[in-house]
């Protein structure tokens, strides 16, 4: 669908509300408009023009009261998506980042239902209000490592049991089998290398699970895959893979690699101590085979919000105070 047609489905909810609503966010209680609208514009124009459809291009409207504000690499389906959603910033995380990562209306539903915007959220040590209003202004920036992360990573496209935790090798196998799909789920710009690329350190012959290349950050990510819970000798073992990538692998024009280690469970205490004083960019985060649970996710960036707010104020947050 082109951009003229979603300039004419908003003019159409422009309409709607300036003369069949005279200006009012909504019809008077009671009033049925958009049906009575529906049934003569159907009987005019023929389909198109379903009660639901004119409710969407109502919303279209209200949300984007200057047409300007419309992304054209968006279509009417994909608006129709979002425009549900009460929250205005997370509304326009999700427009940007589809827009600008070119998700189908389907990756964009997929987005959504995995909770894409509190999983970034999430994954910042410190988050605050100007975060979440740079999420919906901008979409996912790449300007810093941290913002190649996600918590936790959902792999339910595998179609594993949760129940079960696979071994090792099965999941790499997995993961490849599905690559496009969990390219789409790292985020933007990434490009797959390989998988068990060698690194020869010495006469030892290691192997990192996972490469790849991240286009707007310029630099390699390696990924070392976990069925257990993060342990330290984990964030040894691939801060030595990124030693090596970083003198014999990455040239001039690169940035410093990246390490994630995609483990089942991540104690927040024990990562900050086995994470901390690294010359390299390494993070521990989480996946899960199944979508997130809402409230528990929520909860989480709430917690993360309000840590950040309290500590610019200085006061211990509710955290700090919990942990032993």
């Amino acid at each position: 669908m082109c951009i003229d047609q979603l300039l004419a489905y908003w003019n159409n909810g422009r309409l709607i509300v300036e003369y069949e609503q005279n200006g009012r966010d909504r019809a008077k209680y009671g009033d049925k408009t958009l049906a009575r609208l529906s049934k003569r514009l159907t009987e005019k124009m023929g389909r198109g023009f379903s009660r639901l459809n004119l409710q969407y291009m109502r919303l279209l409207y209200l949300k984007h009261p200057i047409c300007q504000t419309l992304s054209g690499k968006l279509t009417f389906s994909h608006y129709c998506e979002v425009l549900d959603l009460d929250d205005d910033e997370k509304r326009g995380f999700y427009e940007r980042e589809a827009a600008n990562s070119g998700w189908s209306v389907r990756e964009l539903r997929r987005q959504m239902d995995s909770m894409l915007f509190e999983r970034v959220l999430s994954a910042k040590s410190s988050a605050d209000k100007w975060d979440i209003l740079e999420l919906a202004n901008e979409g996912i920036a790449y300007r810093q490592p941290s913002d190649a992360v996600k918590t936790p990573y959902v792999l339910e496209f595998l179609g594993l049991p949760d129940g079960m935790a696979p071994l090792e090798r099965d999941l790499q196998s997995s993961l490849v089998k599905q690559i496009e799909k969990l390219m789409l789920e790292l985020g933007r710009g990434f490009m797959f290398v390989g998988t068990n690329q060698r690194v020869p350190v010495g006469s030892e012959k290691d192997y990192v699970d996972m490469v790849f290349y991240n286009k707007p950050l310029r630099a390699y990510v390696l990924i070392e895959l976990k069925t257990t819970k993060l342990m330290a000798s984990a964030v040894g073992q691939i801060n030595e893979y990124l030693n090596y990538y970083a003198a014999e692998m990455s040239d001039e024009y690169d940035n410093p690699p990246i390490g994630i280690i995609l483990c089942t469970d991540k104690n927040h205490v024990r990562a900050e101590y086995a994470l901390g004083g690294l010359n390299n960019s390494i993070f521990a985060s989480t996946y899960t085979l199944n979508l997130p649970d809402r409230e528990q996710l929520e909860e989480q960036v709430r917690r993360t919000i309000e840590a950040s707010e309290c500590k610019l104020l200085g006061e211990p947050s509710e955290n700090e105070e919990l942990t032993e």
